[in-house]
């Protein structure tokens, strides 16, 4: 269902989730989708983990959730009710869900897929107070589909290298948004606040127990080939530096701190 990567024993000073990188699917949902993989994968978060040095982090005390199911099956950052085939086209319009299931099976999905990922932050915010900060990890594409564009019609064509979302300021304080855009700047890249996400449910949803959780959505032309859907090494090690000083420097200025 999901990975978890945690050095940290019993003092964790932040979490990083993943919950859009999996490319599993489990047999139960392989029926009921389209065969063609290309249009299945579009907007998978592809490579994420890659992206951040997971090791370092862990080293760092930050804890590490990585999600494994495929998000046509399973979107973790959609409301329950709406997290299974939350995507029945992909965004750009390709037919992905061919049959539905049942309330009953729905609501068995949920319980087995969903809901453990919650429980999983749920615990390490009531164990750990709500001044763990915790950054949901994203990617997007380059350039806004007619999907994006219907969702957000005020959004540019051309998206910004990042975006951070703090739910308007109500996930976490504003200076916590403004400090990772000034570190993101810092290593030459364009990164906007609120635009054109501001953030999903795992964001909105997590802000009732902790009051430092952001979503960082990044770019994918900076790492990848995206008309073909594969990674470009070169670009992931030099993307996974930058991005990982800059977590550790975000962590380093409003993780909770932890004994000596």
């Amino acid at each position: 269902m999901f990975e978890v990567f945690d050095q940290t024993a019993s003092s964790p000073r932040a979490i990083i989730s993943i919950p859009h990188s999996g490319l599993e699917i489990p047999a139960t949902f392989e029926n009921c989708l389209t065969p063609e993989k290309r249009e299945r994968d579009r907007d998978v978060d592809l490579g994420v983990p890659e992206l951040i040095d997971i090791q370092r982090l862990n080293q760092k005390n930050c804890v590490v959730l990585v999600a494994k199911v495929h998000r046509i099956c399973v979107d973790l950052n959609r409301p329950e009710k709406e997290s299974i085939f939350n995507w029945k086209q992909n965004s750009f319009g390709k037919q992905l869900v061919l049959k539905e299931f049942n309330e009953s099976s729905r609501l068995e999905f949920c319980k087995k897929y969903y809901c453990p990922y919650y429980t999983k932050l749920q615990e390490l915010f009531k164990k750990h107070g709500p001044a763990l900060p915790m950054i949901d990890l994203h990617s997007m594409p380059s350039r806004a589909t007619d999907y994006h564009l219907k969702k957000n019609p005020k959004q540019k064509v051309d998206r910004p290298d990042f975006c951070i979302s703090d739910f308007h300021s109500r996930s976490a304080p504003p200076d916590r948004a403004q400090f990772m855009k000034a570190q993101l700047e810092s290593c030459g890249y364009q990164a906007l606040v609120n635009d054109p996400y501001f953030g999903g449910n795992i964001t909105q949803y997590f802000s009732q127990f902790c009051n430092q959780v952001i979503q960082l959505e990044i770019k994918r032309g900076l790492y990848m080939d995206e008309n073909k859907g594969v990674l470009v090494p070169e670009l992931v090690q030099k993307l996974k530096e930058k991005l990982t000083a800059c977590i550790l420097s975000y962590f380093a200025e409003f993780g909770q701190k932890t004994a000596p």
